[in-house]
């Protein structure tokens, strides 16, 4: 037990006794700390101001009963990055419903890009691969990985390409070094992008008046 002196008793009794009977009211305020951390801002471009151009053709170029085809077509992709990054590409199609369908179409539908309508009839489409030997990232040798198919995120994990394949709409696309078999950081990426035009049967298309090829695809960068 601690004694106080009887003066000393004096003085501080009056001042706790006032000071436990004052009401006491507590205040208080929430301090947020609050940012958002975003990811290394990537770029995508395409040569050609993203459009390519297949010339005229002509209406005697497409022979009855057969679609005409052509391989020798490409445009550059490319992606800059501020910092090295994860990036994924997924690829819509803006045409779904002009996609040639049934025995004609040689692929996966997955695989293809409608090329627009002309009246009622669809035009056809197109797919697009990246050429195997003319991909890099950092000016590196690359390959693509890919998700399993249906698969719109990383979650199923990856698979790697060995060999070209075409873009698909189910899967996200990204690109490793050649010994590895996980999504590359890079600042730069580079591929040189291959198509393949299919068009409908002339008896099948309106080749009395011109017809205007409208086919449009999204690509969609995702930061993994």
């Amino acid at each position: 037990m601690i004694s106080l002196p009887q003066r000393l008793r004096r003085c501080l009794l009056p001042n706790l006794l006032a000071l436990c009977a004052a009401p006491t009211a507590w205040a208080d305020a929430e301090l947020s700390v609050a940012r958002l951390i975003k990811p290394s801002s990537c770029t995508p471009y395409f040569s050609r101001n993203g459009t390519l151009d297949l010339g005229p053709i002509e209406h005697e170029q497409l022979a009855p009963g057969n679609g005409m085809r052509g391989n020798n077509l490409q445009i550059v992709f490319s992606i800059t990055c501020q910092a090295a990054s994860q990036v994924a590409l997924r690829v819509t199609d803006n045409r779904p419903d002009s996609m040639l369908q049934g025995d004609f179409a040689p692929y996966h539908t997955h695989h293809l890009f409608g090329l627009g309508m002309a009246d009622q009839a669809r035009i056809g489409h197109f797919s697009m691969m990246f050429a195997a030997d003319m991909m890099n990232i950092d000016g590196k040798p690359a390959k693509t990985l890919h998700t399993k198919a249906n698969a719109t995120d990383s979650a199923s994990g990856w698979s790697r390409s060995e060999n070209p394949d075409w873009i698909s709409q189910q899967r996200l696309l990204t690109w490793t070094t050649m010994d590895s078999f996980s999504p590359a950081f890079f600042s730069t990426f580079s591929g040189t992008i291959l198509f393949h035009v299919g068009f409908n049967r002339p008896e099948d298309l309106p080749i009395g008046r011109e017809i205007k090829l409208d086919g449009s695809a999204t690509f969609e960068l995702h930061y993994l």
